[in-house]
């Protein structure tokens, strides 16, 4: 599934691709997770696109990897975290 993050660049879009799928991984993986410490994957992942990519802190990039995560979140049967 290609995923759109409304970023400026490619190299943007990528670096949000990447976060998201590192934190669904994460989601997917045999050790439960909490909703903090994804809110904390999500908000740090997002201070170390903004180094190279500003347009991250946007409302529509933010309004995408929240949706997608919430997405993985729901898909594998927890509650939705934003």
């Amino acid at each position: 599934m290609k995923r759109y993050y409304e970023m400026f660049t490619p190299a943007g879009e990528r670096a949000c691709d990447s976060l998201v799928e590192r934190i669904t991984k994460k989601i997917q993986g045999t050790k439960r997770v909490t909703a903090e410490e994804i809110e904390d994957m999500v908000e740090k992942g997002m201070e170390k696109i903004a180094v190279k990519h500003p347009e991250v802190d946007d409302t529509e990039p933010r309004w995408h990897i929240r949706n997608y995560v919430n997405k993985a979140m729901v898909d594998n049967f927890y509650q939705k975290v934003f």
